[in-house]
């Protein structure tokens, strides 16, 4: 199917996003499969935008629309379909090209994300090295596109844009890029393993995030600046905000306990932020983003505590038995020191 059928066909598709019943056909066709639990996180997500269900299959085909158009074009026509497609106001980004610093460009797998990226790279590759840091296709299936991408438009030497995978060769790359004041597109918003993770507050749950972007921004001295892609209502339109960017945290860990606890907590309130810096435009966009269908099972995100309360829990946390343990009489005997 050609793009234009392809466009034409998004048209002739645009009242379903005002239906609100489910559709199993477009269920199947699009290979969702979705549990009930599945689909009630769907439908929050659905109603935090004030969109309904419709709205959700409606991006879905729109994201199996810019799959097929990027794996039918050329290098030439990729390129100049990204570019009418892009309404981004770049004012906002310039700033970032004056410091000399490198820059971790963080962005979740939100909307038109594989366009916007395509569009920064190629804006700014003339002027600053470009490195996309993502999990290999055999740990995650869905970042093939990105191969392919890489292939077709950046695979000349020349081009000033290189992938990295998320291994030790590629992190260890990306470290002394940033150093030397490369742009690294990272997405924070997945994770290898739940054990590696940390959760921090994001619309209304607690989500499990990896404190990576946080480590590597802290490690070079590079400043991490949020960016979300915010796809238009019909169509293949979409448009790249950025937020204010987020300065690291000096120096590096230090080798004894306390500056290794003082570099997690420091990582963890970076980590932190970028993801309230993510709501602050995501939490009316849930649905177009590719885990919102089991971000409302997650548990509920922790109160925020400040000031008087915060104290008065404290207190009665360091009040608890299980807490106010006497380490001498936990010893053995043989153990325990002479008094």
């Amino acid at each position: 199917m050609t793009q234009a059928l392809l466009v034409f066909a998004l048209y002739l598709l645009r009242p379903l996003r005002r239906s609100d019943r489910r559709w199993m056909a477009i269920e199947w066709l699009l290979g969702l499969d979705l549990s009930a639990d599945e689909l009630g996180s769907v439908r929050a997500a659905c109603a935090a935008a004030g969109k309904p269900l419709g709205a959700y299959y409606y991006w879905k085909l729109t994201q199996v629309a810019q799959s097929m158009t990027f794996r039918k074009l050329d290098k030439r026509a990729t390129l100049a379909l990204i570019a009418r497609c892009d309404g981004t106001d770049y004012a906002a980004f310039e700033p970032c090209l004056d410091d000399p610093r490198g820059m971790l460009v963080a962005t979740p797998h939100h909307g038109a994300f594989v366009f916007s990226i395509v569009a920064l790279a190629e804006r700014i590759r003339q002027r600053r090295p470009v490195f996309v840091f993502y999990e290999a296709p055999e740990a995650h299936a869905a970042n093939q596109i990105f191969d392919i991408l890489y292939q077709r438009l950046f695979a000349d030497p020349s081009s000033g844009v290189t992938v990295l995978h998320n291994n030790r060769n590629g992190l260890a790359t990306a470290i002394r890029q940033l150093r030397q004041g490369a742009f690294v597109v990272i997405m924070p918003d997945v994770y290898k393993g739940r054990e590696n993770t940390y959760q921090v507050p994001f619309c209304g749950r607690s989500r499990n995030v990896m404190l990576g972007t946080a480590v590597l921004a802290r490690r070079t001295g590079t400043a991490i600046l949020p960016m979300l892609s915010d796809p238009s209502d019909a169509g293949l339109g979409f448009r790249t905000r950025f937020g204010t960017r987020i300065e690291p945290v000096a120096g590096d860990a230090q080798p004894e306990a306390d500056g290794q606890v003082q570099a997690l907590c420091a990582d963890y309130r970076v980590t932190a932020e970028l993801f309230a810096k993510f709501e602050a435009f995501m939490g009316t966009r849930l649905l177009h983003w590719q885990y919102c269908r089991g971000h409302f099972l997650g548990d509920p995100a922790p109160p925020r505590l400040e000031g008087e309360e915060f104290t008065r829990l404290s207190a009665l946390f360091l009040q608890d038995p299980r807490v106010r343990i006497d380490p001498v009489a936990a010893m053995a005997p043989g153990l325990q020191p002479s008094r």
